[in-house]
C-alpha cells in the first residue's frame, strides 16, 4: 500500500531548462546511463541536410578550386537533422554541420557523383556520448585506426585526450564509416576529471587564406614565426570578473612562450607555457614514441589551464600518429634531437611492470571503439602497442647520449615586432589593456588607444575578425595583477603541500593517536588549497573568522584562483580522515576535486552557501552532520560516492545534489528543513538503503538539467517522506 500511495504523488515537471531537453528520443535515457556512455552503442548516425543542392554546390565548388588547401569561405555552415540510432531507440537533434579540415583530403568525390568529406558538427540540442560538438573525419585524414587507438594511449598517460572512435554515418543517403572525435569543449574536460578552465590553440589565422602565405594552397614558414595562440572557450572568458583574470593572466603566459619558441630554428616541436620540463616534456617523449610529431607543430597545439595547479596541460589533437609502422632507430634518433628533451628531467616508466595487463586493458578499450574487431585489428593492436612500448625504452636509453640544447635568452617580443614589420602581416598588436567592468581600453604597439567592451575583448583573443579587423593579444608586460601574498607551507608527514595567504595560519600537530591539521582564516579572500597528500588517521579542523555577508558575495563561484571552497583539497588519498569547519563565507565551505578514499566523519555548520562538494573523486563517507547551509548540504557531481550515515538539516536549497554523471549509494540518510531533499540530474544514479526526510516538500527529483547529458536514475529502498517526487520525461524513480 505505501509503495502505491507515493506513486500517485509522483509529478512529471520540466524546471527552468529547455524542454527541448526531454523531446529528442523514442526512449527514457535515464534507464541507459551506463549503455549511453559506450560508442559500440551506437549504431549508426543519420545526417539530413536541410538544403541538400546549396550543400552540394558548396562542396563541388571546393573540390573545383585549382588550390589544395579548403578556403575558408567554403566552410559555410548548414542546419541539419542529425539522428542517432542505438539498439535501444534512437535519438533526433537539431543541428549544423560544415566543412572540416585545412587541406582537400577532406573532400572526395565517390561512386555514383556522391561526396565524402570531413564534417564540423555542432548540435543544438541534445548530445551523443556527451558531446555536443565533434568533428567526423574521412578515416585515412586520421591514419585510420592510428587515430582511435593512439587517443587511447594518449590518455592512459595520464594526458587530456578525446573520446574518439569509428562509426557508421549516412549523410544525405551516402553512408561510410567515420571517425568521430569530440571538439575541445567543456565536455572534453570534464570527461578527462578536469574542471571548466579556459582552452587554447596554436593560431592559424594568418596561416591560411593569406597572399604572402599562399604556396600551392598551403603557407610559408616564414609566416608560422608570427603564428601565435588564441583562446578556444571565448564565452568561459564572458561569465565574470575571475573568469577573465585566470584567462589573460594564462594567455599572456602562452603568447610568451609561442613567441620563444618562433624564432629559434631548432625549437620546431617546442612550446612549453610551464617553463620547465615537466607534463610537456613527458608530452614530446610520448609523442615521438608514437611517431605522432604531427601534433607538437605550434599551430597544431591545444592547451588546458589548470587552475589547482596554476600550470597548463596539453590536449591531445591532430598527432598523425603512426603506431603500425615502427620507424628505424636512426629516424628516432634524429626526431629525438629536434623535440628539446632534457637529459636530467625524470620521465615517468611508460614500460610498465604489468605490460600483459596494460595491453589487454588498451585492447579491451579499442574493442568498443571499432565497428568489428577481427584477427587482422588484434594483430595490427598487438605490434602498435608492442612498437610504441619498444620506441619509447629506446628513446631513454638513447637520451643520456644526446647533446642537450640550451635555450637561448632573446627578447623575443622585439623579434617578433621586427619580423611583421618585414612581412606586414599583423596589423593591430595590442600593447597594452586595462579592464573596468565591462569597459576595456586598449592601447596598440603605435600608441593608439580605444575603447571598447568585455564581449570585444573575449573576440579579439579568440581571434575573429572586429568590423573586418584581426587584432593580437601581445601585452608589453603582463597587466595581471598577481597575487604576491600567497604561500606554501609544506606538510612532509602528510607528503602535501598547502597554498595559503600569508596572514593565514597552518598547523601540524603529529599525535600518534590522531593526528591534527588546523588552518585558521581570516579574509574572505584567503582560500586554502591542499595541493596532494597521503591523510591517514588525520582531523582538519578549519576555524573560519571571516565577517562576510551575502552582499560580498563574488558573481561568479570561484575566485581569481579557480577555487570555490574556503578548503580546497586537490588530488588527496583519504583513509580514516575527519573534517570539522565551522561558517565557511565562500561559495563552497570544503571543496574535495579528483580525490578517493575513505573520510570517516565529516561535520560542517553554518555554511555560506554549499556546505561540501565533492567533484571527480571516488570516496566514501562513513558519518556526515550538515547544518544550516545557505544552498546545497552536500553538492556531487562526476564521481563515485557512498554514505553510510548521514544527517542534513536546515539545507535553503536542497540537502543532497547529485549530479553530471555521478553514482551515489547511501544507506542511512535523515534530511529535515530542506526546500528539496535529493535531486539527481543528468546522468546521475542514486540508490538508497534507507532515507528518512521531514518538513521537506519536494522528496525527491530526477531529471536532465543541461544538454551534454541525459535524464537521471533513483532507486528507493525504505523511504520515508511525504511530498512531491518530481520526474521528468527522461529520468526514472523507482521504489522497492
Amino acid at each position: 500500500m505505501k509503495k502505491f500511495l507515493l506513486t500517485l504523488i509522483i509529478t512529471f515537471f520540466y524546471g527552468t531548462y529547455s524542454k527541448n531537453l526531454l523531446a529528442s528520443c523514442d526512449f527514457k535515457t535515464g534507464n541507459y546511463i551506463d549503455q549511453l556512455s559506450l560508442p559500440n552503442s551506437i549504431k549508426r548516425i543519420d545526417i539530413k541536410v536541410h538544403e541538400p543542392r546549396r550543400y552540394f554546390i558548396n562542396s563541388y565548388r571546393i573540390l573545383s578550386t585549382p588550390s589544395s588547401s579548403i578556403k575558408k569561405k567554403f566552410k559555410k555552415k548548414f542546419k541539419a537533422d542529425v539522428n542517432v540510432k542505438f539498439d535501444f531507440g534512437s535519438c533526433s537533434y537539431k543541428g549544423k554541420i560544415w566543412q572540416n579540415g585545412d587541406y582537400k583530403d577532406h573532400i572526395k568525390l565517390v561512386e555514383g557523383g556522391q561526396i565524402s568529406k570531413s564534417l564540423n558538427v555542432k548540435l543544438e540540442e541534445g548530445n551523443i556520448l556527451n558531446a555536443t560538438k565533434f568533428k567526423l573525419f574521412i578515416p585515412e585524414t586520421r591514419n585510420n585506426y592510428n587515430e582511435i587507438l593512439g587517443a587511447l594511449i594518449v590518455k592512459s598517460l595520464g594526458f587530456i585526450s578525446p573520446e574518439t572512435f569509428e562509426v557508421k554515418v549516412n549523410t544525405n543517403n551516402y553512408e561510410s564509416k567515420m571517425i568521430f572525435q569530440e571538439d575541445s569543449q567543456k565536455e572534453l574536460l570534464e570527461r578527462n576529471s578536469r574542471r571548466e578552465g579556459p582552452i587554447f590553440e596554436g593560431d592559424e589565422t594568418i596561416l591560411w587564406g593569406q597572399e604572402k602565405g599562399k604556396v600551392g594552397g598551403g603557407f610559408k614558414g616564414e609566416l608560422e614565426k608570427l603564428a601565435l595562440s588564441r583562446l578556444i572557450n571565448y564565452k568561459w572568458f564572458l561569465r565574470g570578473e575571475s573568469s577573465q583574470s585566470i584567462t589573460l593572466s594564462a594567455f599572456s603566459k602562452l603568447q610568451d612562450a609561442y613567441l620563444e619558441r618562433s624564432h629559434d630554428k631548432d625549437m620546431y616541436y617546442y612550446v612549453n607555457p610551464n617553463k620547465k620540463n615537466d607534463i610537456f616534456a613527458y608530452y614530446r617523449f610520448s609523442l615521438l614514441a608514437m611517431n605522432g610529431l604531427h601534433g607538437l607543430r605550434p599551430h597544431n597545439m591545444k592547451f588546458y589551464f589548470n587552475s589547482f595547479e596554476n600550470k597548463f596541460e596539453p590536449i591531445y589533437y591532430d598527432g598523425s600518429i603512426d603506431l603500425n609502422n615502427p620507424k628505424n632507430e636512426k629516424i628516432l634518433i634524429s626526431n629525438l634531437e629536434n623535440i628539446i628533451l632534457d637529459q636530467n628531467y625524470e620521465y615517468p616508466s611508460i614500460i610498465l611492470n604489468d605490460k600483459v595487463n596494460y595491453i589487454d586493458i588498451i585492447k579491451s578499450q579499442f574493442r568498443k571503439r571499432v565497428l568489428e574487431y577481427d584477427k587482422k585489428l588484434d594483430n595490427f593492436t598487438n605490434e602498435s602497442i608492442n612498437n610504441f612500448l619498444s620506441n619509447s625504452k629506446y628513446v631513454r636509453r638513447k637520451l643520456k647520449e644526446i647533446k642537450p640544447k640550451i635555450i637561448p635568452k632573446k627578447d623575443y617580443r622585439f623579434l617578433f615586432l621586427k619580423e611583421n614589420s618585414k612581412l606586414k602581416a599583423e596589423k593591430n598588436i595590442i600593447k597594452n589593456f586595462n579592464i573596468d567592468n565591462n569597459k576595456v581600453n586598449l592601447i596598440m604597439e603605435n600608441e593608439k588607444e580605444f575603447t571598447t567592451d568585455i564581449n570585444t575583448m573575449s573576440k579579439i583573443i579568440s581571434r575573429k575578425e572586429i568590423d573586418k579587423e584581426r587584432y593580437v593579444f601581445l601585452p608589453e608586460k603582463s597587466k595581471i595583477e598577481q597575487n604576491n601574498e600567497l604561500i606554501k607551507t609544506k606538510i612532509p608527514e602528510l607528503n602535501s603541500e598547502i597554498i595559503h595567504h600569508k596572514s593565514s595560519k597552518v598547523i601540524f600537530e603529529n599525535d600518534n593517536f590522531l593526528r591534527k591539521l588546523i588552518i585558521l582564516q581570516n579574509f574572505k579572500d584567503q582560500s586554502i588549497l591542499i595541493n596532494g597528500g597521503e591523510f591517514n588517521n588525520l582531523l582538519i579542523i578549519i576555524k573560519d573568522n571571516n565577517n562576510l555577508s551575502k552582499k560580498d558575495k563574488n558573481l561568479q563561484r570561484f575566485n581569481k584562483r579557480g577555487l570555490t571552497g574556503c578548503l580546497n583539497i586537490y588530488k588527496a588519498n583519504f583513509e580514516n580522515t575527519s573534517i570539522r569547519f565551522e561558517g565557511g563565507k565562500c561559495e563552497d565551505s570544503v571543496n574535495i576535486v579528483s580525490s578517493k578514499g575513505s573520510l570517516d566523519n565529516v561535520v560542517i555548520n553554518n555554511a555560506f552557501q554549499d556546505a561540501l562538494d565533492l567533484d571527480f573523486s571516488d570516496i566514501s563517507i562513513n558519518k556526515i552532520s550538515i547544518k544550516n547551509a545557505g544552498n546545497d548540504c552536500l553538492d556531487l557531481s562526476s564521481g563515485n560516492y557512498l554514505i553510510k550515515n548521514g544527517n542534513f538539516e536546515n539545507c535553503f536549497d536542497k540537502a543532497i545534489s547529485v549530479g553530471e554523471k555521478s553514482l551515489l549509494k547511501s544507506k542511512d540518510i535523515k534530511i529535515l528543513n530542506s526546500n528539496i531533499g535529493v535531486a539527481v540530474k543528468d546522468l546521475s544514479k542514486f540508490v538508497n538503503g534507507a532515507i528518512n526526510i521531514q518538513n521537506t516538500s519536494k522528496c525527491i527529483q530526477a531529471f536532465q538539467k543541461k544538454q551534454e547529458f541525459g535524464g537521471a536514475y533513483v532507486d528507493l529502498n525504505n523511504v520515508n517522506c511525504v511530498g512531491d517526487y518530481q520526474v521528468d520525461k527522461n529520468s526514472i524513480i523507482n521504489f522497492k
